[in-house]
């Protein structure tokens, strides 16, 4: 039976690819949008890149505990 931990590295291995290329698909619209001719809309494109690039930057790598050779304390839970 997965431990608790286990799970959890597992929905986050699963989610993670996901979310990756979400961000991809904002990132290529936003890119889109700043082809507008409307100013706003092209301001607004260059924040929605700068965020997803915040964001992206402050997930960095994963965590040891979740690389599944880390000894976790009450992984048995």
């Amino acid at each position: 039976m997965h431990t608790r931990n286990e799970q959890l590295a597992e929905l986050l291995s699963l989610t993670t690819p996901g979310f990756s290329e979400l961000a991809e698909a904002l990132i290529t619209f936003s890119f889109e949008l700043m082809a507008s001719e409307d100013p706003a809309v092209r301001i607004a494109s260059r924040r929605m890149v700068s965020r997803i690039a915040e964001i992206r930057a402050a997930c960095g790598p994963v965590p040891a505990a979740l690389d599944g050779d880390a000894s976790v304390p009450g992984a048995d839970d």
